[in-house]
């Protein structure tokens, strides 16, 4: 309830997910510089404690690399069905190796009024991750200008009690990345490994539509040079449907 979310509550979340990273060059061998092939599958639980204008959360995320990932098989199966060229250098993928990584989050959210209105929302965000997958640090800020109508709270958003009906949203984010198992390749087994850059910085821009509950949300990624051999910046899109 909103009594509920003011006072404070505990919120939880269970994730399976799969992820493929591939260089940006092709080959059968290993290329000096490049970042490996490697499929990452997991498994993670999330807890967050809600409270007004304010969210933490502890995230723990087990998984593997390596062929039980299946991340070339994925791959393959998707471009064949697109009818794109395969990947050619997944023999020389991660090899398998369990990992995990502890992350905690804090965020701070403000609406200023004008005229009596809300129409903006501002936040702030800072947090740590550390294990063998990821270790490092990040702060970023983000605002939304939209309108406010009488929307159902929704879980995406477990900060908000109403939600912007229209809305556009830019944001930015700066990461200190420490270890990156998906750039220095596997802990133990020495490799072909990329330099990784230990500052990386990351915008979003986007627009998002809700209605009775239900929402869109489009985001445009674009993500700084996680490594020297990166030729250049690395954007992608990210549709929600809620």
């Amino acid at each position: 309830s909103a009594d509920a979310r003011r006072r404070g509550c505990v919120m939880t979340a269970l994730e399976l997910g799969q992820e493929i990273y591939t260089p940006r060059r092709d080959a059968r061998v290993p290329l000096a510089g490049e970042r490996p092939y490697a499929g990452w599958l997991y498994g993670s639980g999330t807890a967050r404690l809600v409270s007004s204008g304010r969210v933490r959360s502890i995230r723990l995320m087990v998984g593997v690399t390596g062929p039980p990932a299946l991340g070339a098989e994925v791959q393959t199966a998707l471009h064949r069905a697109l009818r794109n060229a395969p990947q050619l250098g997944w023999v020389h993928q991660l090899s398998f190796e369990p990992a995990m990584a502890v992350r905690y989050d804090e965020r701070m959210h403000r609406e200023p009024s004008f005229a009596d209105r809300r129409l903006v929302r501002v936040g702030v965000d800072w947090g740590a991750t550390i294990g063998n997958l990821r270790t490092g640090i990040h702060a970023g800020v983000d605002g939304r200008l939209g309108l406010r109508g009488p929307r159902s709270w929704i879980p995406a958003e477990p900060e908000l009690e109403q939600s912007m009906s229209v809305y556009a949203l830019a944001g930015h984010r700066q990461e200190i990345v420490l270890r990156d198992l998906f750039v220095d390749g596997n802990t133990f087994r020495p490799s072909v490994r990329a330099v990784r850059r230990v500052a990386v910085g990351q915008y979003h821009v986007g627009f998002g539509v809700r209605r009775r509950g239900y929402g869109i949300d489009y985001r445009h990624v674009s993500r700084g040079e996680e490594y020297r051999a990166q030729n250049g910046r690395h954007a992608h899109g990210v549709l929600v449907v809620s």
